[in-house]
């Protein structure tokens, strides 16, 4: 147990209270933070249910409820609003706290001061305690919402509380087959391009996984992860996989690395002198119809000894 983690001292503190865990979507790497998050809460032997956004929405909370906002990325013009929208809704309860899990927002203080804000801006709220996951998060947050009645604290993301024992139990034993690119295909993607390590295998996990268990199992099967996906490297951190880490649209990749990866060895890729990676070489020379296959393309998987389930 991290004895320094303020979120860890609320759950202690409040051992005996109902929690609300509120998740609010996205991909499996915001899985994982629900997992992490699960995984200390079961630890502490806490009384928690989990909610899916419109669960949340669809009711009231108890006066004698602790609603726990899970973190992530959210923060952001680019997103859906959805955090913004069930951190709204938790503010306007009359639960007896909120606790918005360690998050990263955008560097924008356009965004921080006139969006955020306004909406953490609300009298008679709950006891309210709003996390950072990283220092440049951290530092938005003490310099443009200090007046919003906020109890601003630095954390590590909830990802970090799994182990390789609690990932292993999900999804079985690690192997070491390929060497995993694991490059996002959404609207966070960098300008940054991606070095050329060697031969490997190069999808976006978001998108070719089946299940949450599926996506850690493409994970515990490389022997290598080079990835602009945060909880890719994560992840291969708990697994103690080596990992080189890529910047995605905004700070969030560097700062996170620079809080809570960089010393647990993964390596940050830009600046090395190596020739960039080619996308999808195995597939590259196909006519794009067949390239497109989803066929094909479970059969490239599998010829790569890439897990398809």
């Amino acid at each position: 147990m991290n004895e320094q983690s303020p979120l860890a001292q609320i759950f202690q503190e409040n051992k005996d209270a109902k929690f609300v865990f509120v998740q609010p979507g996205g991909n499996y790497g915001d899985r994982l933070i629900y997992f992490g998050l699960e995984v200390l809460a079961r630890k502490l032997k806490l009384n928690f249910q989990s909610f899916s956004t419109q669960e949340f929405l669809d009711r009231q909370p108890a006066t004698d409820e602790i609603l726990y906002m899970h973190g992530g990325g959210g923060f952001n013009r680019w997103c859906s609003g959805i955090s913004l929208k069930i951190l709204d809704h938790a503010l306007h309860s009359k639960a007896k706290m909120v606790i918005q899990g360690p998050c990263t927002i955008e560097q924008d203080t356009e965004y921080v001061q006139n969006i955020l804000a306004k909406v953490l801006r609300k009298p008679d709220k709950p006891l309210f305690y709003f996390m950072a996951r990283e220092l440049m998060t951290f530092k938005l947050c003490n310099e443009y919402l200090g007046d919003v009645g906020a109890n601003i604290s630095l954390d590590q993301d909830t990802a970090f509380w799994a182990d390789s024992k609690s990932l292993e139990a999900c999804s079985g034993p690690p192997r070491s087959m390929y060497r995993f690119y694991a490059l996002r295909e959404d609207n966070e993607v960098s300008s940054d391009r991606v070095h050329d390590y060697g031969k490997g295998i190069t999808f976006d996990p978001a998108y070719f996984c089946k299940s949450f268990e599926h996506w850690i199992k493409v994970h515990l099967h490389a022997k290598e992860i080079i990835t602009t996906r945060t909880h890719s490297a994560i992840v291969g951190a708990l697994l103690n996989k080596p990992v080189i880490m890529y910047p995605s649209r905004y700070h969030k990749n560097r700062s996170i690395w620079e809080h809570s990866l960089k010393q647990r060895g993964v390596i940050w890729g830009p600046g090395e002198d190596r020739p960039y990676l080619r996308s999808q070489p195995s597939l590259r020379y196909l006519p794009a119809k067949v390239r497109n296959s989803y066929r094909v393309n479970q059969l490239v998987r599998w010829l790569q000894r890439v897990p398809l389930s």
